[in-house]
């Protein structure tokens, strides 16, 4: 079974505060669950993808902007083994590794060049740019932040992050900023396990070792400064 507590959209029919665990109705064997700014989404035991929440800027992903109070199926979402949820836009990852991202696209975050919305899942495809192509390869997991997403790799266990907007935030971790996949520079190891919170991204690595990276106003990334750190620290 599935529980949501706090304030707003808990998927229960209502838009209500709760300060202790309530129920969502009809939910079993839910697999995986994300939550983002004002919506979540779960992956049931028939693989299929369910969301709920404000949906003002797409995230939801049911093609529309209507708030859902309850968790609806996202179309074409099959077999899908991974979900994660920014603050307004989710990607979920299908039996392949291949990615999909909606939502709202502020910095980039989808890994698409749609120019601000996308109401229902879009499909990461190769891109070029300036001659060069750019494409994602296969997906083991992912963590989304504000305005950007990261994927941990299914064959090499590095990791690759998108969107930010400028290297100023430098949430893509390489030292810099572009619109390709480029993977994150001096990790140091190879990557288990990978979190995203606002502007900053963390990767567990194996032997316990944790490395982080992104916006650093409020110390998210860890390393005793106020500094935005451009590459893994």
């Amino acid at each position: 079974s599935l529980h949501c507590w706090g304030s707003g959209y808990l998927g229960g029919g209502t838009s209500t505060t709760a300060t202790d665990p309530r129920p969502i109705p009809g939910v079993s064997g839910s697999l995986e669950v994300a939550v983002g700014g004002r919506h979540g989404c779960f992956v049931d035991s028939d693989r299929q993808l369910l969301c709920w929440g404000s949906n003002n800027r797409g995230n939801v992903g049911d093609g529309t902007r209507v708030n859902r109070l309850s968790p609806v199926v996202i179309d074409g979402m099959t077999s899908i083994r991974r979900v994660a949820a920014g603050s307004t836009h989710t990607c979920a990852v299908g039996g392949e590794g291949q990615v999909w991202c909606w939502g709202w696209n502020n910095g980039g975050p989808l890994g698409n060049e749609v120019d601000e919305h996308a109401l229902s899942p879009l499909l990461i495809e190769p891109r070029t740019i300036a001659g060069e192509v750019y494409e994602l390869p296969p997906v083991a997991a992912l963590a989304a932040s504000y305005y950007s997403t990261c994927a941990l790799l299914q064959e090499s266990a590095g990791v690759v992050c998108w969107g930010g907007q400028s290297s100023t935030y430098g949430t893509q971790g390489i030292g810099s900023w572009n619109y390709g996949f480029a993977p994150v520079s001096d990790l140091g190891g190879t990557a288990l396990q990978i979190a995203s919170s606002y502007g900053a991204n963390c990767a567990r690595l194996e032997g316990g070792a944790l490395r982080c990276w992104g916006e650093n106003e409020g110390g998210q990334v860890g390393d005793g400064t106020n500094i935005g750190q451009n590459r893994p620290v």
